[in-house]
């Protein structure tokens, strides 16, 4: 794979921010510096970002084969540029980008700290860029302690927001194992499993796995609908996966046929109870709910989003992918529907 030019990687960076529904201001431009600053927010939280970043690529023929490196080029003549350099309010990201397995590979501020070597290398196994390309992300525990970290880049703001703490479990070879492990295999986390794990990284373990579940089933029910709203069609990288049967419900589960892919206006329409299917996948209005926003004068734009309504929701056409059809009636009568 080529190279990426410096700005490509920088845009991969804020195009991922972006795909996980956060706000970007860019603070600097890249210039000649190794690094270039960013403020990412949403409504609740907000980052400082100073980012050293660079391709991530297969090491070379006198390597390992399952290893894959960045190449931290440096000026040993210049002193803020032979090393990283701390500054107060920002976090600070060591990253590479591989456009062949499209991810990020993380590394360890606190481990490089003092001065870089002329042409230094941080390497990461090949199985975890893999991993984490399936499952949205994946470590691998360096010899040093230090804990690399892969992640897709729907998963980058759950980095930035833990990566602290994620890189802290390269302190612990049993903790960053399990972690590992329950990556692979996200499981509902309860007390025993919580346990097993010291001091904050409980909560780390429940959320990155939390996560690591959410994006299998949203990654199953987007491929299954060819990234396209089940109600109206549109694609344009603007779907989520919803479930049918809420997660609120005891028996809601993340298979693929208890999901639906939906544009936003159709989700909020469809978790609000205006809309819904029947179990021959027929789409239906709320006449009630839209009496009372006639009522209350919100009717504005019903024609425009009668008219977005298809007649039958578009279905996989894997059968197995399908709505299952006790979930969209269980799903129907938790709203209130009576459309058996």
């Amino acid at each position: 794979m080529a190279n990426l030019h410096k700005v490509t990687i920088r845009n991969k960076v804020i195009d991922a921010i972006h795909q996980c529904g956060w706000s970007v201001l860019i603070l600097s431009e890249l210039d000649k510096n190794p690094f270039f600053k960013l403020r990412v927010y949403n409504n609740e939280s907000r980052y400082n970002l100073k980012i050293y970043s660079w391709n991530l690529s297969y090491g070379g023929k006198s390597r390992s084969k399952d290893e894959y490196r960045i190449q931290v080029k440096i000026n040993r003549d210049d002193p803020n540029l032979n090393r990283f350099i701390v500054e107060v309010g920002y976090k600070i990201l060591i990253i590479g980008y591989s456009d062949e397995y499209n991810v990020f590979a993380a590394f360890n501020f606190n481990k490089h700290l003092s001065t870089l070597a002329y042409s230094a290398s941080f390497q990461i196994k090949l199985d975890t860029l893999i991993n984490a390309s399936r499952n949205g992300i994946d470590t691998h525990n360096k010899d040093n302690n230090e804990l690399a970290i892969a992640f897709r880049p729907d998963f980058i703001i759950d980095y930035i927001e833990n990566l602290q703490e994620l890189h802290a479990f390269g302190e612990s070879i049993t903790e960053s194992n399990q972690l590992r492990k329950l990556i692979a295999e996200p499981t509902e986390i309860n007390n025993e499993i919580l346990g097993r794990f010291s001091g904050k990284r409980g909560s780390i373990v429940k959320t990155i796995t939390r996560r690591a579940r959410n994006a299998s089933f949203n990654g199953r029910v987007l491929k299954a609908y060819n990234y396209s709203c089940a109600f109206c069609g549109i694609q344009l990288k603007l779907v989520d996966a919803a479930h049918i049967l809420p997660v609120a419900h005891e028996d809601s589960t993340d298979e693929t046929a208890n999901g639906v892919a939906l544009c936003p206006l159709h989700h909020r329409a469809f978790d609000g109870a205006l809309v819904a299917f029947d179990s021959n996948y027929k789409t239906h209005i709320n006449r009630r709910r839209l009496e009372d926003l006639i009522k209350l004068e919100l009717d504005g734009g019903i024609d425009l989003f009668k008219r977005s309504l298809q007649s039958h929701i578009n279905i996989p056409d894997a059968p197995i992918e399908r709505p299952n059809k006790q979930y969209i009636n269980k799903a129907n009568k938790f709203k209130g529907w009576n459309l058996i």
